[in-house]
């Protein structure tokens, strides 16, 4: 009789842990942007809704929301919304 050797299911990583399902996803995003991106298309550019000290925030923001490392957020002044909500979905 050949006995089987079970293995142990390797952990999860971090890149398999950062990240949220797109409906939450936008529910943050939407929450962290809120005042200044309510009810702005998700193809506006961050530049065009926050200055660069609160466009900072902002990502920040999200980051914390998901949680991830900041560096991962797409908080460039040309970057929009949807590539922030992108980012972060899963």
């Amino acid at each position: 009789m050949v006995k089987k050797i079970s293995r142990p299911t390797p952990p999860a990583t971090d890149s398999d842990q950062d990240c949220l399902p797109a409906p939450d996803a936008l529910a943050l995003v939407r929450r962290c942007g809120s005042p200044e991106a309510d009810g702005l298309p998700l193809t506006t550019p961050l530049g065009q809704i926050f200055t660069p000290g609160r466009r900072e925030q902002f990502c920040q923001c999200v980051a914390d929301g998901v949680p991830t490392q900041r560096a991962g957020i797409p908080c460039g002044a040309s970057n929009t919304l949807q590539d922030v909500v992108e980012a972060i979905s899963c």
